[in-house]
C-alpha cells in the first residue's frame, strides 16, 4: 500500500517542470497548511508587508523553532504530518518553491478560526491553500455554525483573502485544503467576481463540506463547477456535509469509520489515488440522517443546541480540545446540569432526534439491501434451473 510518504520517496526528487502537479501534489498542499509558520512568514496587514521564503527556507525555521514540533499540531491531526513535512523540506519537488501571504485568526467574539498561505509554483502560478479545522474548540464551533447561517466567518475571510492575493500576483490561481479548508477553497471560487473566477484553473477540495442548497443554484457557481475537484475517503463524514453537485472521486482508505478523515490513511497508485467505486453504508446513513435533521431542525433550535454543545465541552476554561481528558467528564456533567431548561430540552431533543433518524436510515438501506439479494437469488436460481433444463433436453 502506498501513501503521501510513500509517494514523497518516489516522486520527491522532480521538479514541477519535469513531472506536472498532480492530484496528490495537491493533496500534499492542503497538509502543509497544517503547519504553525507564525513569527516565519510574517503578514502585517497593514502596510501590506510580507516575507517570502522557499519551502526549505520556512521548514528549517520551523524546525528550529520548535524543539518538539509533533506538539504543535495538537492531539487531532496526524503525527506524519512532521515526517512528510522534513521530506518536502528536502525535496527538489517542493523544497524551492516559494511561500508568502502567511495568515492566521482566531477570533473567540465570531468564532472565526481561519488560516491561509499562498505557495508560488513559479511567476505565473499560485496555489492558494486554506487551513481545516485545527485543535481550537474556536474552530470546531465555527464549523458547527455553518449548519446555522448562510455563511461564517472563517468563509467570509477566504473570499478576502482570495481577492487580495489575485489583485497583488498575476497569472493563474489554483485553491485547495483539507476538511473545513476545502470547503473556505471551494466558497471563495463560487463568491469571487468573475474575473478572478476566470484566472482559477482548479479548485480541490480533500473530503471538506460541500455547499449549502441554494448556492449550488447560483450562477457564480456555474462558472466555476468544471473546475472543483472533490475527493471523499468511502467512508466519509465530514466531506458529505451539505451538497456536492458535481460527481465526486471515492478514495480507498486503509483506516475505518471517522479516521478515514486522516489524509495519510489515502492510498495512492503512482500519481493518483486508489479509488472505490461506491460510498460505505455507513457514510450514506450519516449524510441523510445530516440533511433530514438539518431539514427538521429550525434555526433557533440549531444555535441553542451548538452553544449548549459547546458550553459543556469548555465548560468555560477549555481553548483546545487538546486540553480535555478524562477529569474534565465531572466539568462536563457539572455544566450540563446548570444550562437553562430551554437549552437542555433542545440538547437533549437535538440528540435523540438524530439517533431515530440514523436507525431510520439505517434500516430503510438494510431493508433495501435485503431485498436486492433476494431478487439477486431469485435470478441465480431461474438461470440455474435454466440450465439443468437445457441440459435435460440435449
Amino acid at each position: 500500500m502506498c501513501d503521501l510518504l510513500t509517494y514523497m520517496a518516489w516522486r520527491g526528487d522532480l521538479t514541477f517542470k519535469q513531472a506536472p502537479l498532480n492530484e496528490v501534489d495537491c493533496l500534499i498542499f492542503s497538509v502543509l497548511s497544517y503547519l504553525t509558520f507564525d513569527g516565519i512568514l510574517v503578514t502585517n496587514e497593514q502596510t501590506d508587508h510580507v516575507t517570502y521564503c522557499t519551502m526549505y527556507e520556512a521548514l528549517k525555521a520551523f524546525f528550529d523553532m520548535h524543539q518538539s514540533p509533533d506538539e504543535t499540531l495538537g492531539k487531532l491531526l496526524p503525527k506524519e504530518t512532521i515526517t512528510l513535512a522534513k521530506m518536502v523540506m528536502h525535496s527538489n519537488r517542493f523544497g524551492n518553491i516559494t511561500l508568502s501571504d502567511y495568515v492566521c485568526r482566531n477570533d473567540m467574539d465570531t468564532h472565526k478560526q481561519f488560516c491561509a498561505l499562498t505557495f508560488h509554483l513559479n511567476k505565473r502560478l499560485h496555489y492558494i491553500v486554506y487551513r481545516g479545522t485545527d485543535d481550537t474548540l474556536n474552530g470546531w464551533m465555527e464549523d458547527f455554525y455553518m449548519s446555522i447561517y448562510a455563511n461564517v466567518a472563517s468563509q467570509v475571510d477566504a473570499k478576502v483573502y482570495l481577492e487580495h492575493i489575485a489583485a497583488k500576483y498575476h497569472g493563474q490561481l489554483l485553491l485547495g485544503g483539507h476538511s473545513k479548508g476545502g470547503n473556505l477553497a471551494v466558497y471563495a471560487s463560487v463568491c469571487a467576481p468573475k474575473k478572478i473566477q476566470k484566472r482559477i484553473i482548479l479548485v480541490s477540495n480533500h473530503d471538506g463540506p460541500g455547499l449549502k442548497k441554494e448556492m449550488l443554484q447560483e450562477g457564480s457557481y456555474a462558472e466555476v463547477a468544471e473546475k472543483i475537484r472533490s475527493y471523499v475517503p468511502q467512508s466519509s463524514i465530514f466531506g458529505m456535509m451539505f451538497e456536492h453537485e458535481k460527481p465526486y472521486k471515492i478514495v480507498k482508505s486503509n483506516e475505518k469509520g471517522i479516521m478515514q478523515h486522516n489524509p495519510f490513511s489515502w492510498e495512492i497508485c503512482g500519481k493518483q489515488f486508489v479509488t472505490q467505486k461506491e460510498l460505505s453504508k455507513q457514510s450514506i446513513c450519516f449524510d441523510a440522517t445530516f440533511k433530514e435533521l438539518i431539514v427538521e431542525m429550525n434555526t433557533e433550535q440549531k444555535r441553542r443546541f451548538v452553544e449548549g454543545l459547546f458550553q459543556v465541552i469548555s465548560q468555560g476554561e477549555y481553548m483546545k480540545l487538546s486540553q480535555i481528558n478524562l477529569k474534565s467528564l465531572f466539568g462536563m456533567i457539572r455544566s450540563y446540569n446548570e444550562m437553562d431548561e430551554q437549552t437542555k430540552t433542545a440538547f437533549y431533543k437535538t440528540i435523540r432526534s438524530f439517533v431515530q433518524i440514523y436507525r431510520r436510515q439505517f434500516q430503510k438501506r438494510f431493508d433495501k439491501c435485503k431485498r436486492k439479494q433476494k431478487n439477486d437469488f431469485g435470478r441465480h436460481k431461474i438461470a440455474r434451473n435454466g440450465c439443468k433444463i437445457g441440459r435435460t433436453i440435449v
